[in-house]
């Protein structure tokens, strides 16, 4: 991604004060809106309130691309954390129906690396796994070709992985399984 951590500690933080886009859809629906740092690389700790939770489970995550995201004990923190956060807004809130979401910096370069491995898995594989790559923050052509590579390389790193999921995605991408 051509934008620095700091860019998810800032979107986290305009979704808690209600200013980002999500935030005003859902105060415009009447929904509430919870956020819940699972993995942001950096602190907000700061930020208090019933809408926010902190259930970090590490301070961002590996490059997926030569490296496990996390291992797999961090992947069922992360897990859990998504159940608690889940299972609060239904026992507190009375909750029916969730939507379901990630801040971050790179996430849907990981979500791509998902989507090309879910689709192998099902039996439906891509011809070359970076075509599921899409703009995200609306890279370049030479970002496009960054992230397509980017996808390729992880896929090709994690095609014996039991757990696809828990090595290529970051712990917000797995509290919302």
């Amino acid at each position: 991604s051509p934008f620095p951590p700091s860019v998810s500690q800032a979107v986290f933080r305009a979704l808690v004060a209600g200013i980002s886009a999500t935030g005003v859809l859902a105060a415009a629906n009447g929904a509430h809106l919870t956020a819940v740092d699972v993995g942001i690389d950096g602190d907000v700790s700061d930020l208090a309130g019933p809408s926010v939770r902190h259930a970090k489970v590490e301070r961002g995550t590996a490059d997926f691309r030569s490296a496990a995201a996390m291992d797999e004990a961090a992947y069922e923190r992360a897990l859990a954390a998504g159940r608690a956060a889940l299972a609060a807004e239904v026992e507190e809130r009375g909750a029916r129906v969730v939507g379901i979401g990630e801040v971050g910096i790179g996430n849907t370069t990981a979500a791509a690396c998902c989507l090309a491995m879910l689709l192998d898995g099902m039996g439906m594989p891509c011809d070359d796994p970076g075509d599921c790559v899409g703009r995200g923050t609306g890279v370049d052509d030479d970002g496009m070709e960054a992230k397509r590579s980017a996808v390729r390389e992880a896929c090709s790193f994690h095609r014996e992985a039991i757990e696809a999921e828990a090595t290529a995605v970051g712990a917000a991408a797995a509290s919302s399984t």
